[in-house]
C-alpha cells in the first residue's frame, strides 16, 4: 500500500483517533476511581515527585521528608511537574 492513498490516510486518522479515545476513556476511568478511593495517586512513589514538582514551583529546597533528605530524586521529572502545580494552585 503507498503512502499517499487515501486508504492509508484514513488507516493512520483511525489509528490516531482510537488512541486519543482510548486514552480518555482511560483518564476519565482514572479520575473515577480517584475519586471513589480519595487517593490522589495510586502508586506509593507519585507522591514524593508531586511533593518535589511542588517544592521546585515554590522555589523551595530540592528535597522529600526531612531536612536531610536533601538529594531524593533526579530532578528531570519533577521540573516537567512543577508548571502543573501552578496550574492546580499547589503554591
Amino acid at each position: 500500500m503507498e503512502k499517499s492513498t487515501p486508504t492509508y490516510t484514513y488507516a493512520v486518522l483511525g489509528i490516531v483517533f482510537l488512541s486519543l479515545l482510548f486514552r480518555l476513556v482511560a483518564a476519565f476511568y482514572w479520575q473515577d476511581q480517584t475519586e471513589r478511593t480519595g487517593r490522589l495517586f495510586r502508586f506509593g512513589d507519585s507522591h514524593s515527585y508531586w511533593v518535589l514538582a511542588t517544592a521546585i514551583g515554590r522555589g523551595e529546597p530540592y528535597q522529600y521528608g526531612s531536612e536531610n533528605s536533601k538529594i531524593f530524586r533526579a530532578p528531570l521529572y519533577p521540573i516537567v511537574l512543577a508548571p502543573l502545580t501552578w496550574l492546580q494552585g499547589a503554591h
